[in-house]
């Protein structure tokens, strides 16, 4: 995970108030928006996702299905 460079992440307010999303997909929403500034993409797969947040791919992948 050292490649990704992340020494933390600053979750924004429409993020962080949003009911419909649970904490981890907030978190994981704001790493995807972190990682995405400076090329305006991001090639994070689910699987590199679920290992640093310490979940399932499965949880993961349903995060784009909701």
């Amino acid at each position: 995970m050292s490649n990704l460079n992340l020494k933390g992440i600053w979750i924004p307010i429409e993020i962080l108030t949003d009911d419909k999303l649970s904490d981890k997909e907030k978190i994981i929403y704001a790493i995807i928006i972190y990682l995405s500034k400076e090329n305006q993409y991001c090639f994070l797969t689910n699987k590199t996702i679920s290992k640093l947040l310490n979940i399932s791919v499965t949880q993961v992948s349903n995060f784009w299905a909701s």
